[in-house]
């Protein structure tokens, strides 16, 4: 199955975006994604919340 690398540069106040695009992206194809966030001061937090995709989609992968 062919994989799609995605590039995204956020904040943390833009993280919760970075999780809407995520969902859209994998709702929306049956390959496998690896999305690359490049981040300014992204709280531990809100990047366990975009991991936690993870337990809807399982198309992807996530690196900060």
């Amino acid at each position: 199955m062919r994989k799609i690398s995605i590039a995204m540069v956020a904040d943390n106040n833009y993280a919760p975006l970075v999780s809407v695009v995520i969902a859209s992206v994998c709702f929306n194809t049956k390959s496998n994604c690896i999305f690359y966030i490049i981040n300014s001061n992204i709280t531990n937090e809100r990047k366990k919340k975009i991991e936690n995709l993870k337990n809807t989609f399982k198309n992807f992968e996530v690196e900060f």
